[in-house]
C-alpha cells in the first residue's frame, strides 16, 4: 500500500484542526506554545520494554508570524522521537537529549516549521513491566 495512503484517516484531523498562534507577552516577544505530553514505545526485540515520556514546547521566530501548525509538528516530532527510540534509546541508560534535540529540530524544519524552535521541557523514561 503507498505510503500516502496511510496518512489518508489523518486528513480531516489536519485540515480541522484550527492554527494555533503563540501569545506575546509585555515586551512583544511570543510565549513557546506547550505541546500534549509524547509517549513513544521503546522496543528492544520486538518486545515494548519501556516507555519515553516527553514534553515539547515550539518557540516561535519572533521576526515571523508564521502560524504553527501543531498537528502537522506533532506527527513530524512523534516519528524523529520513534525513529531515536528505536536506535538510541535503551532502559539502562541514559537518554542523550542532545542527539534527541539535533534529531526533533531536523524533523521540524523538514515538515516546514522553520519559524519554530522546538524545546524539549521535560523527558523521562518508564520501563513496562511485562
Amino acid at each position: 500500500m503507498p505510503r500516502f495512503l496511510r496518512l489518508f484517516p489523518a486528513i480531516p484531523m489536519l485540515v480541522m484542526t484550527p492554527l494555533a498562534h503563540a501569545e506575546e507577552d509585555a515586551a512583544g516577544d511570543p510565549t513557546p506554545l506547550r505541546m500534549e505530553p509524547l509517549r513513544i514505545p521503546v522496543v528492544d526485540g520486538g518486545r515494548i520494554v519501556a516507555r519515553l515520556d516527553l514534553i515539547v514546547a515550539l518557540a516561535p521566530d519572533p521576526k515571523t508570524h508564521a502560524p504553527i501548525v501543531e498537528p502537522v509538528l506533532r506527527a513530524a516530532i512523534f516519528a524523529a522521537c520513534v525513529e531515536f527510540a528505536r536506535l538510541n534509546v535503551s532502559t539502562g541508560l541514559p537518554v542523550n537529549v542532545l542527539a534527541l534535540s539535533r534529531s526533533i529540530d531536523e524533523a521540524v524544519r523538514d515538515a516546514g516549521g522553520g519559524g519554530v524552535r522546538p524545546l524539549i521541557l521535560e523527558i523521562r523514561t518508564h520501563a513496562v513491566a511485562s
